[in-house]
């Protein structure tokens, strides 16, 4: 029976090789919602999600700027403008050994603002299968999940 459970799990679990490659993007949160609404964000808060965000997707050494946004005093508004640098996985001839795994990312707060950014950063990840829960409106629960290529 043992035998028979370690031939499983090497049959549904294929191991590649993969490396660590540079990755840079730059995107623009939009100020208008799907529902009508517009926002704007302090860049503080949008660089601290925006890597949050990717370090739980996988990313190493990552680095991200925010121009514009809501400026310190709250008189001027205009889109915030993301600028990110970031190592992620890829499946090639690498020296690590690697597998999808589940990653689920989940908040109570700010839909709008993470999945416009995981919209944007998602081509830079190689993975299967994602979904991102829908927003509602603007502070939406966010909840996105994907498998995602991982040590």
């Amino acid at each position: 029976m043992r035998k028979l459970a370690i031939l499983f799990l090497m049959f549904t679990t294929s191991v590649m090789s993969a490396e660590y490659k540079a990755q840079e993007t730059k995107f623009t949160i939009p100020t208008w919602t799907l529902y009508g609404s517009t926002v704007y964000y302090n860049c503080d808060s949008v660089e601290y999600k925006a890597k949050d965000l990717l370090q739980t997707l996988g990313a190493k050494n990552v680095d991200v700027k925010c121009t514009g946004g809501i400026d310190v005093i709250g008189r001027i508004h205009l889109p915030a403008r993301v600028s990110a640098t970031f190592e992620t996985l890829q499946n090639g001839s690498g020296r690590i050994n690697a597998t999808y795994k589940e990653v689920v990312f989940k908040d109570f707060d700010e839909c709008h603002l993470y999945n416009t950014i995981y919209k944007k950063v998602r081509s830079n990840f190689d993975m299967e299968d994602d979904s991102v829960r829908r927003c509602l409106r603007v502070n939406g629960r966010t909840v996105i999940s994907a498998q995602v290529l991982a040590e």
